[in-house]
């Protein structure tokens, strides 16, 4: 267990298991990307939010395991990754 306790280790699986679950989420949906007018872009972003945010759910299963004090560098990066996600969110959710 002391090998898996990186930081980067922490991003790298806080940014892929959202990833994951957000492909998941859009694959199964009746959610519609319009690819062939690039002028909804924005509009395009808008509906994406959603499920970015709804993909950070799956980040939450990390921290059931680990319940001991917080010097857990996994779990650091798991937060750091989770604040990336945030702050896309907020960027389009500013367009």
């Amino acid at each position: 267990m002391q090998k898996l306790n990186k930081t980067y280790l922490g991003a790298l699986v806080g940014l892929l298991v959202p990833a994951i679950a957000i492909t998941i989420f859009v694959l199964f949906s009746e959610f519609e990307l319009d690819w062939a007018n690039q002028g909804n872009h924005k509009l395009n972003l808008k509906r994406l939010s959603p499920f970015l945010r709804l993909g950070l759910i799956p980040n939450m299963i990390f921290f059931i395991p680990f319940r001991r004090p917080f010097p857990n560098k996994f779990l650091r990066g798991v937060i750091l990754s989770t604040f990336v996600y945030g702050l896309a969110i907020f960027i389009i959710w500013m367009l």
